[in-house]
């Protein structure tokens, strides 16, 4: 069965069912479906039609959530660019899509006639690339990663088979609608499963309080966190009930998006009472594996890998570690603006560049091959340096990172965000002896460099590139 056939099959079945909740407006899966025919026919009118490339940089919101399904229907390849990429990156994106359109208002789908249709008439065409997504950038320029609707769908429900995701999910849609997060794992899982999309504020700061009072009012069930939220959320906590309240509420609380540290794991489950359930996957690759709850509150893992995914692990001589490589029907169709050429081997086995150990389908990842640290010849792990030093409870958030060396070839750089407020001397000295007693003295770090937060992306991932500014 291909996507289309899927989501006819979904919206035939659930058309008169709950699909989407924005600001306590409920829309079924028959109003989702006009509202975004809608906006399909009115692109049509401005121009954009069947295997034409959209560019939807847009905020948060219906508008962005309709597009994406008016893409669909009406044939388009989407674009979702976040409406905070700056504008030379979003200059070299334009040239290379040559987009027919760009919408970046949303008055202009906003408040459009609907059109009472009997059922939905998903038909997109097969081999033709459904999205194209964009990499927040934080090692250089954007990567554009291409993938065909089946690619997307029928990720989802795998991955929703093997979870246990069904209808009567009701998911907190949090993350930037731009990112593939913000469309796989928040729109088109819920959706395809039948369930339902509850589209909150953009997750930050500012917005983070009242979090488990929607949970609980909104009935929501499903949640995926990236490991700066958790942690957030954790830290902001000031009901001493909450473990109460929220328990037998959540059926699924994801951590995606940036490697989940064991420290942020442990204290949201002493907060809050759940075990965040590691994922891993790629924009290349879609979702590979998750924890479910068992797995979450027994091991450190990555989780099981979708049944679809074979894997294998190479050694690598250079990081003298074992790198994963992944054979997957999600893969994606092909880059936009990136040199990566030889990413597949010959066998069609995806180099991933992460270091792992797979075991009976389950998948452990411990680093990346780019971040082995060299230093005099001994291949160092920045994950080892950095669970060490969480010990340390005043310390916020811990990154290693390598810098080139004439002596030694590189030299161990130890990026920590604690409180300026608080006595750094102290704080220096207490590092420094977790160092020295955990740490062989090829590990012990060179220099210390104390932040207030470290830079991150949308996504929560550390932006290595501004840490280099520190230097």
């Amino acid at each position: 069965m291909n996507a289309s056939n899927i989501l006819n099959k979904v919206f035939k079945e659930r058309w008169n069912s709950e699909g989407l909740v924005v600001n306590n407006r409920s829309f079924l899966y028959k109003d989702i479906y006009q509202k975004a025919l809608a906006i399909k026919l009115h692109l049509n009118k401005l121009g954009c039609n069947e295997g034409d490339k959209l560019i939807l940089k847009l905020p948060n919101g219906s508008v962005f959530f309709h597009s994406y399904l008016a893409s669909i229907i009406g044939g388009f390849t989407f674009i979702p660019i976040n409406i905070d990429t700056t504008d030379d990156n979003f200059l070299l994106i334009k040239n290379k899509v040559n987009p027919k359109l760009i919408i970046d208002d949303e008055k202009i789908l906003g408040d459009l006639k609907t059109f009472s249709v009997r059922y939905p008439d998903f038909n997109y065409p097969i081999n033709q690339d459904a999205g194209i997504f964009f990499t927040s950038g934080t090692t250089g320029s954007p990567k554009g990663v291409a993938h065909t609707l089946n690619n997307l769908v029928l990720n989802a429900i795998s991955f929703n088979s093997m979870m246990g995701i069904e209808d009567t999910c009701r998911l907190y849609h949090i993350f930037p609608m731009s990112y593939m997060a913000g469309f796989l794992n928040s729109i088109l899982l819920p959706i395809v499963s039948g369930g339902t999309v509850i589209l909150g504020n953009q997750f930050n700061a500012m917005n983070v309080f009242g979090f488990w009072d929607d949970i609980l009012h909104k009935k929501i069930n499903t949640l995926w966190l990236s490991p700066t939220m958790a942690y957030m959320l954790t830290k902001i906590n000031r009901d001493k009930n909450i473990k109460e309240k929220i328990k037998d509420k959540l059926s699924n609380i994801f951590s995606a998006t940036a490697p989940l540290q064991t420290h942020i794991k442990k204290s949201f489950y002493e907060t809050f009472g759940y075990y965040l359930q590691n994922s891993y996957g790629m924009s290349e690759l879609l979702l590979v594996s998750a924890q479910n709850m068992h797995e979450a509150g027994s091991n450190e893992t990555s989780g099981t890998m979708l049944p679809e995914i074979l894997s294998k692990t190479e050694f690598n001589k250079q990081s003298n570690s074992h790198e994963l490589l992944i054979k997957t029907p999600f893969m994606l169709s092909n880059y936009f603006m990136s040199d990566e050429v030889n990413y597949i081997d010959s066998k069609g086995y995806f180099i991933t560049g992460d270091i792992a150990k797979v075991d009976d389908k389950k998948l452990d990842i411990t680093g990346r091959i780019k971040d082995i640290i060299i230093r005099g010849g001994i291949n160092i792990s920045p994950r080892e340096i950095e669970r060490v030093i969480y010990n340390n409870k005043i310390v916020k958030e811990v990154f290693v990172i390598g810098q080139p060396d004439e002596f030694w070839g590189e030299i161990i750089i130890v990026f920590l965000s604690i409180n300026l407020s608080c006595d750094v001397k102290k704080v220096k000295k207490e590092i420094n002896k977790i160092c020295k007693s955990n740490l062989p003295s090829s590990m012990m770090p060179d220099k210390f460099i104390y932040v207030d937060n470290l830079p991150k992306t949308l996504s929560g991932k550390i932006e290595r590139r501004k840490l280099v500014e520190f230097l």
